[in-house]
């Protein structure tokens, strides 16, 4: 994202390939830079923006393509705290929308906290398929990621924090 384009027409982008666009491109860009709270940065140059910026402004050009399959790459990992909170709830929001959304998240409380189902990968395998709470094992945590993670009741459910690195050097 180099070129010098206003952050509203990137976002509208996506509705080149919609045969009938018409002019909704610009609406719908429009209306998810607004629902994400971007829309003071609609004629802003897109060269410009912090990488936590252009974060965003890609989410909101995936989201308003309006495709049922959402598919984000690591959609928090420039994101300060409360906006990865918020883009979790988004993202959780569109899925119970009835949007198929999958999601890479290396951050495992975000990911227990918002997801509804966790893939844990290691070396090219999937080791668990399942719930949260099923998958974010304390065996699995030392053998994949060297840590331990500790689920803590709290309000609005189980919060995740990582605690201590485990001795496995392998992970």
């Amino acid at each position: 994202m180099v070129w010098p384009v206003a952050v509203e027409d990137l976002v509208a982008l996506g509705w080149r390939a919609h045969p009938d666009h018409h002019g909704e491109g610009l609406a719908e860009a429009r209306a998810w830079l607004a629902r994400l709270g971007l829309q003071d940065f609609a004629r802003r140059q897109v060269p410009g923006l912090s990488g936590g910026e252009k974060a965003r402004v890609l989410m909101a050009r995936a989201l308003a393509q309006g495709a049922p399959l959402l598919i984000a790459d690591e959609p928090c990992a420039a994101l300060d705290p409360a906006q990865a909170i918020r883009t979790a709830r988004l993202l959780r929001a569109e899925a119970g929308a009835g949007r198929a959304v999958l999601a890479t998240l290396h951050d495992l409380p975000l990911a227990a906290r918002h997801c509804t189902r966790i893939v844990m990968m290691h070396h090219g395998r999937i080791l668990a398929d399942g719930p949260p709470a099923d998958v974010l094992r304390e065996d699995l945590m030392a053998q994949v990621f060297g840590i331990a993670l500790d689920r803590r009741p709290g309000p609005g459910g189980d919060h995740w924090l990582i605690t201590e690195l485990t001795e496995n050097e392998d992970a």
